[in-house]
């Protein structure tokens, strides 16, 4: 069994929180929509897990969560420019430091 998530102040689990729309702490672990990040970096062992060849910080770029965003945003600006009878039309653009597909 890995580990459970140590606070920077406490040696004791986390507790379970839902920080945003996808990110959460359940039993000690952190949840990325659902996803055991501790599993999936560590495997059921620290030693010579990923987590040792990750760079820090860890930024992590999750495309279900980009397009469910991206969606997200769609709707609203349409909702509003139907509110407003905007005749103009609707661009958006998604800035990346790099191709993540």
């Amino acid at each position: 069994m890995s580990e459970p998530i140590i606070g920077w102040e406490k040696e004791t689990p986390a507790p379970n929180h839902q920080f945003n729309n996808y990110l959460s702490s359940l039993n000690g672990r952190l949840l990325l929509d659902g996803l055991d990040l501790p599993h999936l970096f560590l495997g059921d062992s620290t030693e010579g897990g990923l987590l040792h060849a990750l760079p820090s910080p860890l930024e992590i770029v999750y495309l279900p969560i980009i397009r469910r965003q991206i969606a997200r945003m769609k709707q609203i600006f349409s909702k509003v420019i139907d509110e407003l009878d905007y005749d103009g039309q609707f661009h958006y653009a998604y800035a990346s430091k790099a191709n993540a597909a």
